[in-house]
């Protein structure tokens, strides 16, 4: 074994680990890294359009850029802004608030919530 592998083993805790321990280690790092690859299945009548419409790239183009704007909208807020200012800011907020809650709905119904929580983006 290399000097290299007898540091790394003893910086992570293993250089007092039998044969067994460390395949079991190493097994655990190889699940917490695993992508779990799932397909969403689309339904049929209402929900299958709904689907069609959440998965266009215009729906996703449109959604990062409402992030995108979001952020700056969020960036551009400051401590001794003018209570017009301030109201200006938090009606917009509710306007962004309002696409997010509808674009979750709309997700929901597509995919189910099984599927909505599973996908880390959403």
């Amino acid at each position: 074994m290399s000097k290299f592998s007898e540091q790394k083993m003893k910086m992570e805790g293993m250089s007092n680990l039998n044969e067994e321990q460390k395949e079991w280690v190493k097994i655990q790092r190889y699940m917490v890294e695993a992508e779990v690859q799932v397909e969403c299945k689309r339904h049929e009548g209402f929900r299958g359009k709904v689907f069609d419409f959440v998965e266009h790239a215009r729906f996703e183009y449109f959604i990062s850029l409402v992030i995108v704007m979001n952020t700056v909208l969020m960036c551009i807020d400051y401590s001794d802004a003018s209570k017009t200012y301030k109201k200006v800011l938090d009606q917009i907020n509710n306007v962004f608030l309002y696409v997010f809650t509808i674009e979750c709905l709309l997700k929901l119904t597509a995919y189910g919530p099984r599927f909505y929580f599973f996908v880390k983006w959403n």
